[in-house]
């Protein structure tokens, strides 16, 4: 017989969810109003902005591609 302890239901998916959009929002938010500070403030110019964000772009797309590479290895080193 399987343990079903750990198992969440539904309610507690959703919840947890909810959360975590609310989380994602708050961040977005906040994130937002820094931009506008540092702008505001001319301590960053929209080039700088834009410069960074492709580098972060391109960390995530690297970091993705070594996260697929290392799901598709195996522990001997070969291809699942």
């Amino acid at each position: 017989m399987a343990d079903h302890s750990h198992t969440l239901t539904d309610a507690q998916i959703k919840q947890a969810l909810e959360k975590q959009i609310e989380r994602t929002v708050h961040l977005g938010l906040d994130l937002f109003v820094l931009r506008q500070l540092l702008l505001d403030k001319g301590l960053v110019t929209e080039a700088d902005i834009a410069q960074a964000h492709l580098a972060v772009d391109q960390q995530q797309k690297e970091a993705v591609a070594k996260l697929y590479d290392a799901m598709r290895k195996d522990p001997s080193g070969g291809i699942q």
